[in-house]
């Protein structure tokens, strides 16, 4: 490793240190038999902006589940989440859940990019980079059009040593049950030889992603 790797990567853990340490976390709960219509749910923001939660694969919440409320107006947790939300959403109050309202696109880098499993295949030396999210869920959607969207992000994800790819797990979730594990949502996965090296959970800002890149292990 070269000495300004090095202190890029130095920098980038002292930056991360906090929120990697938070984030560790039990893993998403099981995934429950799929529904007709499927739900969205998402689970108040920590107090730190640097550790989201993720959500579950059937959009349980990972903490102690909060009393469910039957007011139209959610709980103070869930409406201070978002109202940092610049998504068109909206609040479900049978379900508690977050539900984007749009759809953001994403850049060609990923929309051009292989699907997950022939990206896994074909990596070679190369670490796949996966970005996991839904079109019905609104920190999802955030994800997408602060971070993913970034141009800053999108030049260093250029490496080439990074696959970058994306994944919709409600129209793929065998394919993210296999290969990732889960189907927890957002949710980011540095994959070697097949197998998941690095996860960063939950919607984050790009600077966060960007110090998270610079703390993954070189290749042997």
């Amino acid at each position: 490793m070269t000495p300004a790797r090095t202190r890029r990567k130095n920098a980038a853990l002292a930056l991360l240190a906090p929120a990697l340490l938070a984030a560790c976390a039990p893993e998403p709960a099981p995934l429950a038999p799929p529904q007709s219509q499927p739900q969205s749910q998402n689970e108040p923001e920590s107090q730190t902006q640097t550790d989201q939660p993720t959500m579950a694969p059937d959009n349980q919440p990972q903490s102690q589940p909060q009393a469910r409320t039957t007011a139209a107006e959610p709980p103070p947790a869930i409406r201070a989440w978002m109202d940092r939300l610049t998504v068109d959403h909206a609040y479900d109050p049978e379900t508690g859940f977050i539900v984007a309202r749009e759809t953001i696109t994403l850049p060609p880098l990923l929309t051009q990019a292989p699907p997950l499993d022939r990206a896994i295949a074909e990596a070679g030396p190369r670490t796949v980079i996966a970005f996991a999210t839904a079109d019905r869920c609104a920190p999802c959607q955030q994800y997408k059009k602060d971070a993913l969207n970034n141009p800053a992000v999108i030049e260093r994800l250029t490496d080439p040593a990074f696959l970058p790819v994306h994944i919709e797990v409600d129209r793929e979730p065998e394919l993210a049950q296999t290969h990732l594990g889960t189907r927890a949502i957002p949710m980011t996965y540095a994959i070697r030889d097949g197998k998941p090296i690095a996860t960063l959970r939950g919607q984050r800002s790009p600077e966060d992603l960007l110090a998270w890149l610079e703390t993954l292990p070189s290749p042997d």
